[in-house]
């Protein structure tokens, strides 16, 4: 027997208006500091904020991150393999959305 639950899903919206610390990030998205700090080096990830302690991220990082983050898992792509990939994805999807409105 299934069993039912009644309570109503809770959750933040993750986007350009949501902004989280490096810490919050990371918990978010299960990643380890010294990951995102290669992730903002390799210029993928842009925080707000002019050294790592003041850094606040968008809601889109956290996505970004656990993209990333399953595509080394599943896939077992490097980190820069991962993130070339990730932006190629987000590049595919603009572009689509782009044609839809063409249409």
């Amino acid at each position: 027997m299934k069993k039912q639950i009644n309570e109503p899903l809770q959750g933040e919206l993750l986007d350009e208006d949501f902004w989280v610390a490096l810490e919050e990030l990371c918990r978010l998205s299960q990643a380890p500091p010294v990951l995102v700090t290669e992730m903002v080096a390799y210029g993928f990830l842009t925080p707000r904020g002019r050294v790592q302690t003041e850094w606040q991220f968008s809601g889109f990082a956290v996505t970004r991150v656990k993209q990333v983050l399953r595509l080394q898992h599943d896939l077992e792509v490097n980190l820069q393999g991962a993130v070339v990939i990730v932006e190629m994805l987000e590049e595919l999807r603009q572009l689509r959305h782009q044609l839809r409105q063409l249409e």
